[in-house]
């Protein structure tokens, strides 16, 4: 399988080398004894994917009043330091009204972004670190996604309407499908809102 030119190594840094630094040690925690690890499923039809590790990055104001957060959700085959292994992966844009992350429910917007929004909900299936290919790619149309924070644990579940994606052209295959899942535990915190370099960038994704 190709892979797409616009995945080059300057996305599988961004991704991988901040997305997935579920195992490194970061000194700017959100809250104390937040290791980053936890449960979750997600599901789409008959195929699963399982996470027990979790990202979340502040990239800054993304426009005037608006901030956006980046959650990735992980299993424990992808690892960081090696940029490598194989596993599930889900990521998502999260836009709130304060720097400060906000519990809430986040609806699903195609569109430019605002305040309670989310968009490039992406999930990979047995994703190929190394050459960035997995057995299914999934991307949202619409749906929400609800995340209640409580101290150092996050309580994260979605309902999302998805698209399969061929990896080859980027285009969308077959027809519409359900996309369900959640996610308990910690979010290792990240704040590259100084970095610009740093930002998550999936701007492949939107069609």
């Amino acid at each position: 399988m190709k892979k797409n030119k616009k995945i080059s190594s300057l996305a599988f840094t961004a991704i991988l080398g901040l997305a997935l630094s579920f195992t490194a040690c970061d000194d700017n925690d959100d809250d104390d004894n937040n290791n980053g690890t936890g449960s979750g499923t997600a599901s789409v039809g008959s195929t699963e994917a399982a996470f027990s590790q979790g990202v979340l990055d502040y990239s800054g104001e993304y426009s005037t009043g608006i901030y956006l957060h980046t959650i990735a959700l992980a299993s424990s085959g992808l690892t960081y330091q090696e940029e490598s292994g194989t596993g599930d992966l889900m990521t998502f844009n999260l836009y709130t009204e304060t720097s400060g992350f906000e519990s809430g429910t986040y609806e699903f917007t195609n569109y430019s972004p605002s305040a309670g929004k989310a968009d490039y909900a992406v999930l990979w299936v047995n994703l190929n670190a190394s050459s960035w290919t997995a057995d299914h790619m999934y991307r949202a149309t619409e749906g929400t996604i609800m995340v209640n924070k409580d101290g150092a644990s996050y309580d994260i579940s979605f309902s999302l309407t998805v698209l399969e994606i061929d990896q080859e052209t980027y285009n969308p295959v077959g027809d519409p499908q359900t996309l369900t899942g959640n996610y308990t535990g910690g979010l290792t915190y990240y704040d590259n809102s100084g970095n610009s370099s740093k930002k998550l960038n999936f701007s492949f994704n939107r069609k």
